[in-house]
């Protein structure tokens, strides 16, 4: 293989998903109240543009929950001030662009991916990215991976993808991708030196 591109997810791969510890305390309960009452088929369809902003906010809550989100914007403006790099995913990132490779994002996450990308300046490492809100396609649809794949202009075979979910991992090696489920910087980091020479 010629020096590969590598294409990363980016929640949970590169950048801290808020999700998981911002709104618990932003609504006061535990993650596991809060998944019992918030409306789990709202945010996909978010995430493909099939809903305005609007009525995500209006839908967050399943409608039988007794409960109403009262201020999207601020709940907004929270998870944007809550985006953070993974611990040393930033220093990795800036290392393998030293490496000369040409790094991809291929992303499941709504508009809201362009104030990640200012707010943690992505586009001092990535060529490009592939974005469930721009495509209307949601790892792990193997769809999604071929479009992916048709804007890098390459063959499955000379890229990598990385990705925390073991399911989207899956996917990914039946279209014939290499692939490395992430855990953290230090493991991946290992993974990856089969691929630097």
């Amino acid at each position: 293989m010629k020096t590969p591109i590598i294409i990363f997810d980016l929640m949970d791969t590169i950048v801290v998903d808020p999700f998981y510890t911002l709104f618990p305390k932003y609504f006061n309960m535990p993650l596991k109240e809060l998944y019992k009452i918030k409306n789990p088929n709202i945010w996909p369809l978010f995430e493909i543009g099939k809903v305005t902003e609007e009525e995500y906010f209006q839908q967050f809550f399943l409608p039988n929950s007794g409960h109403q989100l009262e201020d999207g914007e601020t709940l907004k403006e929270a998870v944007f001030a809550a985006y953070s790099y993974i611990d040393e995913m930033e220093q990795l990132l800036a290392e393998l662009k030293d490496l000369n490779f040409k790094l991809w994002i291929h992303s499941n996450y709504s508009f809201w991916f362009e104030e990640v990308r200012k707010r943690l300046s992505l586009d001092r490492f990535f060529q490009g990215y592939s974005v469930s809100y721009k495509t209307a396609l949601r790892k792990p649809d193997p769809t999604a991976y071929q479009v992916t794949l048709s804007m890098i202009g390459l063959e499955a075979k000379n890229c990598i993808f990385i990705d925390d979910r073991a399911e989207n991992i899956r996917a990914a090696k039946a279209v014939g991708l290499n692939a490395i489920q992430f855990i953290n910087a230090k493991e991946l980091k290992i993974e990856l030196k089969q691929y630097i020479k």
